[in-house]
């Protein structure tokens, strides 16, 4: 074996382990901040919303709230709610964390003292037909101000406007 050989193998290691350094520092949700359209928005009375703006229609068939930023995508960690549609949506818009939107089934039911204003992160996914999930992690003390969380940047709900590139949700999921 070659120098040149035994150098090329250390590089390639090396490039692995900071690269599995660096994806693991990294928050789970970051990777999907390009494509979803789902943004997470404070309301007046304390509570959370989602907003959801997809350029086209989509068929929605679960909604869920997760406790743990860590845990995205982990089918083994109980969803602190999950709301169900069946036959799937194409409606859903907007959605106020503890409210039922129309055409879901609350499959886990939404806690009694809501999301507890901890810091430690939650994550909220929406479950398409196709199998894809939507998913945006999020701290409820970021959404204060009326700030909307989107594409993992807090931005105004002007710049949101702007930013979200198709339709705004309408009021008929409030």
């Amino acid at each position: 074996m070659t120098l040149l050989q035994r150098g090329t193998g250390f590089c390639v290691a090396t490039v692995f382990v900071i690269t599995a350094f660096v994806a693991g520092c990294t928050p789970p949700w970051s990777s999907f901040e390009a494509k979803d359209p789902l943004a997470i928005q404070g309301t007046s009375s304390g509570g959370v919303e989602a907003l959801l703006v997809p350029c086209s229609p989509v068929r929605v068939t679960r909604f869920e709230v997760i406790d743990g930023a860590d845990n995205a995508q982990k089918t083994d960690v109980p969803r602190l709610w999950q709301v169900d549609f069946s036959p799937p949506t194409t409606d859903l818009r907007r959605v106020v964390l503890g409210q039922v939107p129309p055409g879901g089934t609350e499959q886990v039911q939404w806690p009694a003292a809501g999301l507890d204003g901890q810091d430690h992160g939650y994550v909220m996914q929406v479950g398409l037909e196709s199998g894809e999930y939507w998913i945006q992690g999020f701290h409820q003390r970021d959404l204060t101000g009326g700030r909307v969380l989107f594409h993992n940047k807090l931005i105004t709900p002007e710049a949101f406007a702007g930013q979200s590139r198709c339709t705004q949700p309408t009021s008929q999921n409030r």
